[in-house]
């Protein structure tokens, strides 16, 4: 990993001595790292600030529960683009804000929607 920090870091244990981490920068990353999870069959049960930003994501605190913040998160919806297979408008986790897609002209959203289809049929 580089040098530079994360602002807020997730855990979802793996095993009673181990976890795994997922990191974000913002609030809709942390929705974003919570479908990935769920997706590999685990849950963020944790999130850890390392930053000043990253106390002001979980609401000036520096460690909380899934539980504590959930009225914090915004609420996300399938990505328009992949339909929810994983693309890089939604971060890979099939979900995004409403209109995010809106930052990629034309013919980069029919590349992007090509390959995610692609990889779709490829894993079921």
């Amino acid at each position: 990993m580089s040098s530079y920090k994360i602002h807020v870091i997730g855990l979802a244990p793996i095993s009673p001595t181990e976890d795994r981490l997922y990191y974000a920068m913002s609030r809709v990353e942390m929705v974003q790292a919570m479908a990935k999870a769920a997706h590999a069959g685990k849950t963020i049960t944790r999130w850890y600030s390392q930053t000043g930003v990253g106390d002001r994501i979980l609401g000036s605190s520096e460690t909380v529960t899934t539980e504590e913040i959930t009225d914090l998160l915004p609420k996300l919806s399938t990505c328009p683009v992949c339909d929810g297979y994983g693309c890089i408008c939604c971060n890979y986790a099939g979900i995004a804000p409403r209109n995010y897609h809106h930052r990629w002209q034309d013919w980069q959203l029919a590349n992007i929607r090509a390959a995610a289809l692609a990889s779709a049929e490829v894993i079921p």
